[in-house]
């Protein structure tokens, strides 16, 4: 528990400071930061969601190589090649939090935003649904060469992301999404139309329609009700996407068309959400590839409004917020296992801090090396 803390509070300093001094953090942090999330992932063991399934999996795929089980063929192929499960996971941990500092580190506030991907996306994917964790990340980094109007890199991208995790095809809709000019008072009957059909209900409706359509009813499941979340229910946090769309519609640069995306990303997956609240799956899951650019506005946000005790204040408690739901998640049927404490497949549990501490300092030292040989070069 105490090393969760740690991460956190590193992280929120650093995050602080920049919002604080408006001052680029030194790229030494951002490699230190990436060398400690990936050993925080890859080493991990028996702990985080979806632990128990994918280790079930991984001996089903080697123990009978020829069966069927459902999942992408990406998955099987690599564990297959690597042929031992904490190299898998060691796998997975690398290249999801490699895509996710590419594409955080060029962004207007870089720390902030790792903070809030700590919080809202790695404890939660990075350290569980591992293969949706990795196609998250390949669709932030998608977005990357879309905004520079590289449309093959898009495309190539999303086309990894897909065989990875198939429910990364919907990122496709960026591509509309990005010309659009939605305004202020279409957002409104946007927000106000999504949420009554909430409380309507309209998603039942939707999931039998879906069930009666032959060539549709292989997709039920994921209109199967219940919750990732224990007591799921249209509560008042539910409403945090609905303030934050507010929020930010009313400090964007509408004229910024990065700014502009993110806005309009964050909108799309917000109606996914309401629209399918009684459905996990699609509101939680799939609404994530869009909702996920929520580490990018916050940060924004902030920079918009004059005091500065107003950005550190909500700053902290958002981030304090995601941070608290998710490690203290309880075993039970869906998230099989808990996330403290934190053990480690080397064998050193007790002593992760420092093993992580050391692993970052020699990163550095390799780092600090590698460039002043560059220097020298040159």
């Amino acid at each position: 528990m105490i090393f969760y803390f740690l991460v956190f509070f590193v992280l929120c300093i650093l995050s602080l400071y920049e919002v604080l001094s408006r001052k680029k953090i030194n790229n030494v942090f951002y490699f230190v930061v990436c060398t400690l999330l990936i050993s925080m992932a890859g080493f991990r063991w028996k702990i985080g969601t979806d632990f128990n399934h994918y280790e079930r999996l991984f001996n089903l795929i080697i123990g009978n190589p020829n069966l069927d089980l459902g999942v992408e063929k990406a998955f099987c192929y690599i564990s297959k090649l690597l042929g031992n499960f904490k190299y898998l996971l060691l796998f997975y941990a690398f290249f999801s939090v490699f895509f996710a500092f590419l594409s955080i580190r060029h962004t207007k506030y870089p720390f902030s935003s790792f903070f809030l991907y700590y919080t809202f996306t790695f404890l939660s994917y990075d350290m569980g649904r591992i293969r949706q964790g990795l196609a998250i990340s390949l669709c932030l980094y998608a977005l990357f060469f879309l905004l520079k109007n590289k449309r093959i890199l898009f495309y190539l991208f999303i086309i990894l992301a897909f065989v990875i995790h198939k429910t990364s095809i919907v990122f496709i809709f960026v591509i509309a999404l990005k010309k659009m000019k939605i305004s202020d008072k279409m957002v409104y009957i946007t927000l106000i139309v999504v949420i009554l059909c909430s409380f309507l209900h309209i998603d039942y409706y939707i999931s039998i329609f879906m069930k009666k359509i032959s060539f549709l009813s292989k997709y039920s499941e994921y209109f199967s009700s219940g919750s990732e979340f224990s007591g799921f229910s249209f509560s008042l946090k539910n409403f945090r996407r609905a303030i934050l769309v507010l929020l930010y519609m009313k400090v964007y640069d509408k004229n910024d068309v990065q700014e502009r995306l993110y806005f309009n990303l964050f909108l799309f997956g917000s109606i996914i959400f309401y629209l399918f609240k009684d459905f996990p799956i699609i509101s939680e899951r799939i609404s994530f590839y869009f909702c996920v650019y929520e580490i990018f506005l916050i940060p924004l946000i902030f920079n918009k409004y004059r005091y500065m005790i107003v950005k550190v204040v909500f700053m902290f408690i958002y981030g304090a917020y995601y941070f608290l739901s998710v490690i203290s998640i309880n075993e039970n049927d869906y998230f099989n296992m808990p996330y403290i404490n934190y053990q480690s497949w080397i064998g050193i549990e007790n002593h992760f801090v420092l093993f992580v501490t050391i692993i970052s300092l020699f990163s550095l030292f390799l780092w600090v090396i590698i460039k002043k040989n560059g220097k020298n070069k040159g």
